[in-house]
């Protein structure tokens, strides 16, 4: 439903187009240069590789999550967080920040339009340095139907390259590239609410900065004080959202519903971007590692392995399981009683029925089923019991003896923790 609205919305706007594109990024797209995505894209590869030396020079990052979202919809308070479960150290890029330079500043007073081949060439430039090869969040492109084509190409290119490269000592340079777009959504509604109670909060905290001479002032939007500019700001977001539909074809798209409070949307967020091999991987790695099975496969029919198991020893191995059950109430349970408080207990044992390796799967098994997690150890150790003195040698009698390490819940003895005598907030 949400979606539909959306769409609906974009396309019966009845806004004047250059007050729709001028909106509150400070710049406009140029309607009146070339459109075809082909061109624009092979005119910026070009100059990438001239400014570059070449294709074995233009790296981009492994990882670029293309972030959009309604005004007031939250960008600015989850980008942090993104880039904290993504493991990623490089500041968003946000497109509007690289058209500042003198270059672009010019252009907009020359013409006030800032054309998609501008714009790629600014973005294709920030996403090759360095600081960027491990991944980035871009904030704020495409906003075009030219931009999205181009932005396919890139993906496009960067599959190129690596074949390139795949049989060379650079390979390492040309990674699957990994394309994701996140867009966050909120009604029109609630997005001038929240941009016309962020303009309230914002003046009321520089009034104070002010007064006080503490703290930093945060930058004012105008757009934030006057309820036209922020409906304004949501129908340029409808119409932007329109070109992102088409990218869902290429790449995984995540549409949120950000209406909800940051820590439900963090949620969201967590459970999109959690580790999902057929995104990280190669395929030829992926076709590797698939010859182990996940845990999540191990573990599915573990609960009906083991009964059956238990079951087996009873009919068909009664005596030695008899025999290992009165092991495991004369030595281990003493210890577990003692050690029932901690949550772990380790039990030594030299008892010949563990030569038999059966008998060391039943005592996991039994134990497992009663509720304890077990890992068992078979270790040998030497006791000299002779040393010839004329030649120093040392004659040792081995033992054997097999090492439980276990583990089960802690038992709470107290919750008050306001003293303690190895607690030094006293």
């Amino acid at each position: 439903k949400m979606l539909r609205n959306l769409i609906s919305k974009a396309s019966h706007s009845k806004i004047d187009q250059n007050k729709l594109n001028f909106g509150s990024f400070g710049f406009r797209y140029s309607n009146t240069k070339i459109q075809d995505p082909k061109v624009i894209f092979s005119s910026v590869w070009q100059k990438l590789q001239k400014n570059h030396g070449g294709n074995e020079f233009l790296r981009f990052p492994k990882e670029i999550i293309y972030l959009s979202g309604a005004p007031g919809a939250g960008k600015g308070s989850v980008t942090p967080f993104l880039l904290k479960i993504r493991g990623l150290t490089h500041p968003p890029i946000v497109v509007s920040d690289l058209l500042n330079s003198e270059e672009h500043q010019k252009i907009k007073s020359e013409s006030g339009l800032i054309s998609d081949s501008h714009v790629t060439e600014a973005l294709f430039e920030k996403l090759l340095e360095p600081e960027c090869q491990n991944g980035v969040i871009v904030d704020g492109f495409p906003r075009t139907k030219v931009q999205v084509g181009c932005l396919k190409m890139l993906h496009d290119k960067m599959y190129e390259l690596r074949n390139e490269y795949m049989d060379t000592d650079i390979i390492k340079n040309f990674r699957r590239p990994k394309f994701r777009v996140v867009v966050l959504y909120i009604d029109e509604n609630l997005s001038i609410h929240r941009q016309l109670h962020r303009g309230e909060q914002t003046r009321k905290h520089n009034e104070e900065v002010r007064k006080t001479g503490e703290g930093k002032e945060i930058p004012e939007r105008s757009t934030d004080f006057n309820r036209e500019a922020a409906k304004l700001r949501y129908t340029e977001f409808s119409k932007h959202y329109n070109t992102l539909l088409d990218l869902r074809k290429h790449f995984p798209f995540k549409f949120i519903n950000a209406t909800s409070t940051v820590e439900d949307l963090q949620n969201k967020l967590l459970k999109e971007f959690q580790y999902q091999t057929s995104l990280e991987l190669g395929n030829e790695t992926i076709d590797e590692l698939s010859k182990f099975p996940l845990m999540s496969e191990i573990k599915k029919h573990s609960r009906q392995q083991l009964i059956r198991r238990l079951d087996d020893y009873q009919s068909h191995c009664t005596d030695l399981f008899q025999v290992v059950n009165k092991v495991l109430q004369k030595e281990f349970l003493p210890i577990l009683e003692y050690h029932s408080a901690s949550g772990f207990s380790i039990v030594r044992s030299e008892n010949r029925i563990f030569h038999d390796p059966m008998s060391l799967h039943m005592v996991i098994d039994i134990l497992t089923e009663r509720g304890y997690h077990v890992t068992a150890d078979k270790h040998i150790e030497r006791d000299p019991i002779k040393v010839n003195l004329k030649t120093g040698e040392i004659t040792n009698k081995e033992r054997r003896v097999f090492v439980f390490h276990i583990s089960f819940p802690k038992t709470i003895l107290r919750h008050d923790t306001m003293y303690s005598p190895f607690n030094n907030n006293r």
